[in-house]
């Protein structure tokens, strides 16, 4: 309440505004927070659990009172015949995360299969509700190589620097370098969170990954943190760093 009160009458903010800025800063928090719990007591389900529910609530809050403030229309009462009707017509669209997730976790494709399967069954839906056509059809395959080139020249480049980068132990000598700074697990830990969130706001999040995960990796090993934990860590702060201005 002072923060606030303190901000609104020095600075001249509107209350929305550093409400905004609190509560993203308390998601922030919750997030590192949440990690620094999974390292130290390895539970990973629980904690990353908490710390997605946190975060998820914050943004529920955030969004209605931004909504309520540029009152934004209400759809009102739906009717439960038409409620029905609409759940009807949803199922098909909604059997695609049961096929994808259940074929994943039953084994009986890969993740890169799954995409291509959730393509697919797009595709089909989108004939089926005639939602296509010819013409719109080549403009997404061009649209979709246009991009896969992008992504394709990204990832080559990063292969290529990553390559070097190894061929000329830069990646021990920053690992080096990290360590000497602190012996201190939890401030290595801090830096490793902010160095990845720093280069997420300027970097592409694959070229990035490739770049930065023999680095750390190693790092986060003898720290004691398992791949996963590291992978999660990894992929939340490029992301946290792809919504941050310049990028964001």
């Amino acid at each position: 309440y002072v923060i606030t009160r303190s901000l609104i009458m020095q600075y001249k903010f509107t209350a929305f505004s550093v409400f905004s800025f609190l509560s993203k800063f308390s998601c922030y928090f919750f997030v590192y927070y949440s990690q620094w719990l999974c390292f130290k007591h390895a539970y990973a389900r629980t904690c990353f659990l908490f710390k997605n529910t946190v975060f998820i609530r914050f943004f529920i809050l955030y969004f209605f009172i931004y909504a309520k403030k540029h009152k934004y229309p209400t759809s009102g009462k739906t009717p439960m015949k038409e409620a029905i009707k609409v759940t009807l017509d949803a199922i098909p669209s909604l059997l695609l995360i049961i096929i994808v997730i259940g074929g994943i976790v039953g084994g009986i494709f890969t993740a890169t299969e799954g995409a291509g399967i959730c393509v697919l069954y797009c595709l089909i839906l989108s004939i089926c509700y005639r939602s296509i056509t010819v013409k719109s059809f080549m403009k997404i395959l061009v649209s979709s190589a246009c991009t896969s080139g992008i992504i394709l020249f990204l990832i080559s480049a990063s292969s290529a620097m990553s390559f070097v980068m190894a061929y000329s132990g830069i990646p021990a000598a920053i690992s080096t370098g990290i360590m000497s700074i602190s012996t201190n697990k939890y401030v290595i830990l801090l830096l490793m969170n902010i160095i990845l969130m720093v280069v997420g706001m300027f970097m592409d999040i694959t070229p990035a990954i490739l770049i930065f995960t023999p680095i750390f990796l190693p790092i986060a090993q003898s720290l004691g943190m398992t791949d996963i934990q590291f992978g999660v860590m990894l992929i939340f702060n490029m992301c946290l760093g792809n919504i941050t201005p310049p990028v964001g």
